[in-house]
């Protein structure tokens, strides 16, 4: 067997420091400390075991800044998976999700897998933005939603979100690939039933 079977890109979008760095560390390498602001775009890469494959998924983590949008372009159109990222304690990166939004339509795939985040969690008191409004923004949107916290981590919230995000988006791209390998039944020659076969004969009895 190969070292991994499927390849997949997935891509970290977001305002700046809510947090996109420290979810992704937290996931790959299980760590959680001070973590400087991306410049343009960062990588990391993990494999994940799921359906008896051997999945190597590249996370793409952008700047969350217009400054480096054009940097990221290339990451968008080859991502198969998005996490989407808000801090909770700052109203403002919530209000921000919508161009987020379209900005990963319009650069990334139609089909594209969207998980929306909820981050640093544990600020109770700084808290800004309810649970409720995220999962509702998710609903009206088709995004999947969970809220976490890349600090605490707590009964792995971080790692649920990851690996949901990559399960679907490995289920998405394998039947798109069983859709265009299937190779369609062959064509048979039309039947034409004979006039004979289409009305009783008036001259016969039945019996």
């Amino acid at each position: 067997m190969a070292e991994t079977d499927i390849n997949l890109s997935v891509i970290l979008v977001g305002d700046s420091s809510v947090g996109k760095t420290s979810l992704l560390i937290r996931f790959v390498d299980n760590k959680f400390g001070d973590t400087q602001a991306t410049v343009g775009i960062d990588y990391m890469r993990k494999v994940v075991c799921f359906d008896d494959q051997k999945i190597l998924v590249r996370f793409w983590d952008t700047a969350g800044t217009e400054k480096y949008s054009a940097m990221a372009d290339s990451a968008f159109k080859n991502a198969a998976g998005a996490l989407l990222v808000y801090d909770v304690s700052k109203r403002e990166s919530f209000s921000n999700l919508r161009l987020w939004l379209l900005k990963i339509k319009e650069k990334s795939h139609p089909n594209i897998k969207i998980m929306l985040i909820g981050t640093k969690i544990d600020l109770i008191e700084q808290r800004e933005v309810s649970r409720e409004e995220g999962s509702r923004f998710a609903a009206e949107n088709g995004l999947f939603f969970t809220e976490c916290s890349a600090k605490i981590n707590e009964n792995g919230q971080v790692e649920d979100a990851f690996i949901t995000l990559v399960m679907e988006t490995y289920s998405d791209q394998k039947e798109a690939h069983l859709a265009r390998t299937m190779i369609p039944p062959p064509k048979l020659p039309a039947r034409v039933l004979a006039p004979s076969n289409l009305h009783a004969d008036s001259g016969s009895g039945c019996c």
